[in-house]
């Protein structure tokens, strides 16, 4: 919803069918809500780590109900991680539930620093959705035996997946959060100019 400007909202889109009916001109036929209509629509959180949207006036917020929905409880998500790192091949349960702990570590971590939550509010340009952490599990146990100017499967697959669309600076914040996580053999190029 806010991904776009309120005036075409109002002026293409929900405004016409909250006044009955909606012209549709690439099939040429209207559609004419039936009564108890209605129109479900998302929208990204009015926070400081949300940029590059557009905020709805006050017409349209008032013809909105919200709520809020967090992150997957902390649990289900190492269960998640956990169930992905076994399927792509790790044996051992417990070495599976100890790397989903961490990857779960390092997503709330940069979560906290993305949404305004940590000392570092709003120090992120990229957040790690419960989306990107499943594909950054995947990538990195698909990428087992790389190792590439020093990077091993964790860090390599984290760029794969997320942190080559982010600033630089947020790139190397990244990383370093996964070395202070998953532990000194996680050093990277990136990570070692930051103690050095």
């Amino acid at each position: 919803m806010n991904t776009t400007s309120s005036i075409r909202v109002k002026r293409q889109g929900l405004m016409p069918c909250w006044k009955g009916d909606l012209f549709i001109p690439e099939i040429g036929d209207w559609i004419r809500p039936k009564p108890g209509f209605r129109i479900f629509t998302t929208i990204n959180p009015r926070t400081v780590g949300y940029v590059g949207r557009n905020t709805q006036d006050a017409a349209n917020d008032d013809r909105f109900r919200f709520m809020y929905f967090d992150y997957m409880p902390e649990d289900q998500e190492i269960s998640l991680i956990k169930s992905v790192l076994l399927s792509a091949g790790m044996k051992d349960e417990a070495t599976a539930i100890s790397t989903a702990t961490c990857y779960r570590e390092v997503a709330a971590a940069v979560r906290k620093a993305y949404m305004g939550v940590s000392d570092d509010a709003a120090a992120l340009d990229v957040t790690l959705s419960t989306r990107s952490l499943v594909r950054w599990a995947k990538y990195a146990m698909a990428c087992a035996g790389v190792s590439n100017s020093g990077f091993g499967p964790v860090h390599y697959a984290l760029e794969r997946s997320k942190t080559l669309k982010a600033s630089p600076e947020t790139r190397m914040a990244i990383h370093e959060m996964v070395h202070q996580v998953f532990g000194e053999e996680y050093r990277t190029p990136l990570t070692q100019s930051l103690t050095a």
